[in-house]
């Protein structure tokens, strides 16, 4: 398993680190549909922490017999904000050494046809940065993955993940 920093670069203020992510074997994180945004950071250990904020990136698997196609895409959504706050009726999920919440459900997709894609998301309060984190995973079309791909996906993303 590998892991990718995912962090927002600007020319005046520098980079401001989101959190460093696990990567699946073979899966590969590309840029989402705009540039991370960055609202308020924190800085612990030399390092500025996005405290409000988010990014979306594309979590890809390479189809491994066809070299440029995709065999699954899953939407990839970092953000944090200083409300420490976790949505309740989450199940207990252990992320980036502390205690999380894991949450399932659907998010709707695509123009025409509108689809209902599976959806996992999971929030942690990291105390060294004093910020709420979420990361939410959801299936893309034409192929998206189902829950129970989707749940293994996320507790492989979240093993790697470094939050200060």
């Amino acid at each position: 398993m590998g892991s990718q920093l995912l962090a927002a670069n600007n020319m005046l203020i520098g980079t401001t680190n989101m959190l460093v992510t696990g990567l699946p074997e073979g899966w590969r994180l590309l840029e989402g549909y705009a540039r991370p945004e960055v609202d308020e950071w924190t800085e612990y250990r030399d390092y500025r922490w996005v405290s409000r904020g988010q990014g979306v990136y594309l979590l890809v698997e390479p189809h491994p017999e066809q070299p440029g196609l995709v065999r699954a895409e899953v939407e990839f959504t970092v953000s944090a904000s200083p409300t420490l706050v976790p949505t309740p009726g989450g199940e207990p999920f252990a992320v980036g050494g502390h205690e999380g919440f894991r949450y399932q459900g659907s998010v709707p997709k695509g123009l025409l046809p509108r689809r209902i894609m599976p959806a996992l998301k999971v929030e942690w309060i990291c105390p060294h940065t004093r910020r709420l984190l979420r990361i939410m995973l959801n299936g893309m079309p034409p192929a998206p993955l189902d829950s129970v791909a989707l749940g293994r996906l996320l507790s492989q993303v979240a093993a790697g993940v470094q939050c200060h």
